[in-house]
């Protein structure tokens, strides 16, 4: 199969979507990302090679006018963290045919989509059954070579759970945690991305639904305890949040804790664990540490309170550390 370096992005206003574009842009692919409002993702158009259209997922004559003359299809609906442009969950099946009938129609050839482990059709009712409507959409795909990335915890700049605990922490030591018993197997986004582009011309990945997870099986509690000790906040007061709660707490608007993102409550249902997957086997490199992903957003960036948590870190007397750091 002999592909071009035309793709289209569903999907691309998120965390993930920004990674990935950089990454596929130092690549020197061409991208259109479909976004419902164009106006409000101009600064994507700042990555190499991006131009934004917008797309309604019930308009599938213009969608496939939108994807004629390009070769690829990455679809990253299942990002939830651009809470004004995600497409609802409950609306991924529709969205996920739309996107179907045009990239048959358009002579889509290779499709690449992300997921979540635990996606299941056959579920009864919410997160693993709208994950796996949209998969098997992507893999409808008649004349494509279609991949499936399934993922655990994405977790970088502008995501929905650690960069969220790292904002509360900023101006508390109150961490509420929604789900803080969860099982996950974080992973960087930047990895995420740079696995993504390797996989694109990958011929062992056509077809395939590959795991993509961290080495690492942490709580969402334990994820939390990592941000605040990079941020040096000692003894974090963590709380469990239940659905209930992280809907009245989101009730409080900016008086809101940051911690709890409305994404959290639809996405973060159950463990999302595979300690027998082998990230390098399939994309060729190990996976960094969480806590070195997280010291990339996470970790203060002025001269000073790095230096100052370092030193921290490295065991110096309390005594000679600013009040703010004890």
């Amino acid at each position: 199969m002999r592909l071009g370096k035309r793709i289209v992005v569903a999907g691309g206003s998120g965390f993930v979507g920004r990674a990935l574009l950089e990454a596929l842009g130092e690549a020197g692919y061409a991208m259109t990302v479909l976004v419902r409002r164009p106006e409000r993702c101009r600064e994507l158009t700042l990555y190499p090679n991006v131009r934004l259209r917008a797309w309604r997922p019930d308009a599938r004559d213009e969608l496939t006018a939108l994807m004629q003359g390009h070769d690829m299809l990455i679809n990253l609906l299942v990002d939830q963290s651009d809470t004004l442009e995600a497409v609802p969950p409950e609306q991924f099946e529709k969205a996920g045919k739309a996107l179907q009938h045009a990239a048959n129609r358009a002579g889509i050839r290779r499709v690449l989509h992300l997921s979540y482990l635990g996606a299941d059709s056959s579920a009864g009712s919410g997160w693993a059954r709208w994950l796996g409507e949209l998969e098997a959409a992507m893999h409808g795909v008649a004349d494509a070579a279609v991949t499936t990335l399934r993922t655990s915890l994405l977790i970088g700049e502008g995501d929905d759970t650690a960069s969220r605990y790292r904002d509360q922490l900023r101006h508390s030591r109150f961490l509420p945690v929604y789900g803080s018993k969860l099982r996950m197997q974080p992973l960087w986004v930047e990895e995420f991305a740079r696995a993504a582009v390797s996989v694109l011309r990958n011929r062992d990945s056509f077809g395939q639904k590959w795991t993509m997870v961290g080495k690492e099986v942490l709580s969402l509690k334990d994820l939390a305890l990592e941000v605040a000790e990079l941020q040096g906040v000692d003894k974090p007061l963590i709380m469990d949040v239940c659905p209930a709660n992280a809907r009245l707490m989101r009730l409080l608007g900016p008086l809101a804790p940051r911690s709890i993102h409305p994404a959290q409550w639809v996405t973060l249902q159950e463990d999302r664990v595979d300690e027998a997957a082998d990230f390098a086997s399939h994309f060729g490199f190990e996976p960094a540490s969480v806590e070195v992903a997280l010291a990339t957003f996470v970790t203060p960036h002025d001269i000073r309170h790095r230096y100052n948590f370092f030193r921290k870190e490295a065991g110096r007397p309390l005594e000679e550390l600013p009040r703010e750091l004890l």
